[in-house]
């Protein structure tokens, strides 16, 4: 897997062509100024759905000519949700990404069965990739923003989601721990009959060449010196690649530990559909949203 998010912009400025990204309502200076980033540095060819008049507002100020980008004049955000998600299922953009609009009124069309963006038994799922700055790598966590209670078949497919954006990133054979408070199958505690349900899974070949191991404990997933100190061997422990959370709230603050406390870089995208999805969060950063554009780069035609 790439090390960081600086060795993935140096792969993906490699690239034959820009990425086609439909950005929806770009009216925000953060958003803006992570799109113009990455069509700078020639990673997307973005367009620009929104409300024609801000948008050319607001490229003035940033010294930029409006005749040099593709803009689509569409001030209603519901609309601009429902142009977008057809551009993409026709194929003329390669991936959707949420600017300053109700999250609803971008990922609903998106999910819409008729356009045919799910595969017939898809599962989409947010997934953030974080540089560990401490051991110098990169580890994926998932689901931090989408699924509220994921059952035990709809954990599975987030561990095939995950899997697949780990090869996208260079990890051919991934390790996912599947985490909990402890190490041990507690009955009382459904998050380890789960995670150990699912080790079982990928013993017998359900994620293909993934390793899967669970149930392990944050530090057990981790930290190599843990995992000595606590006796727990295996190719998982202390190695792994992807984290799997058991619930939303566990994810979704586990994310924001990493950013707002850690201070580490990440990015996020939602995989499962038949393109991945930029779905950034509002209090996210303009290199946040910049990251999250690369990975999705990186994972298109992997979803």
């Amino acid at each position: 897997m790439y090390r960081s998010f600086a060795e993935l912009q140096e792969h993906m400025a490699r690239r034959a062509e820009p990425l086609r990204v439909g950005v929806a309502s770009p009216e925000d200076e953060v958003v803006l100024g992570a799109v113009l980033m990455a069509a700078d540095a020639r990673l997307i060819a973005p367009v620009l759905v929104g409300d024609a008049r801000r948008i050319c507002a607001m490229l003035a100020e940033l010294g930029r000519e409006a005749t040099d980008y593709a803009i689509v004049d569409l001030p209603d955000s519901r609309e601009t949700g429902r142009y977008v998600a057809a551009k993409v299922a026709s194929g003329e953009f390669q991936a959707p990404m949420k600017g300053h609009m109700h999250t609803a009124h971008f990922l609903r069309p998106l999910l819409d069965k008729t356009l045919g963006l799910l595969p017939e038994k898809g599962y989409v799922n947010q997934i953030t990739l974080y540089e560990e700055t401490l051991r110098s790598r990169m580890r994926l966590i998932c689901d931090c923003a989408v699924n509220i209670a994921p059952d035990l078949m709809q954990k599975a497919s987030i561990i095939i989601n995950a899997v697949k954006m780990a090869q996208a990133l260079g990890c051919d054979t991934p390790k996912v721990a599947v985490l909990a408070p402890l190490e041990t199958v507690n009955p009382d505690i459904p998050s380890t009959m789960e995670a150990a349900l699912l080790a079982k899974m990928g013993e017998r070949g359900a994620f293909g060449k993934a390793l899967v191991d669970g149930p392990l404990s944050l530090d057990l997933a981790v930290s190599p010196e843990a995992a000595a100190l606590k006796g727990v061997g295996g190719p998982v422990a202390g190695q792994a690649d992807i984290l799997v959370t058991p619930d939303l709230d566990a994810g979704n603050i586990a994310h924001k530990t990493l950013v707002h406390i850690a201070g580490l870089k990440t990015s996020g995208i939602v995989l499962g559909a038949r393109v991945p999805i930029i779905m950034t969060s509002r209090t996210d950063s303009m290199e946040d949203k910049f990251r999250s554009i690369l990975t999705a780069m990186a994972t298109a035609g992997q979803s």
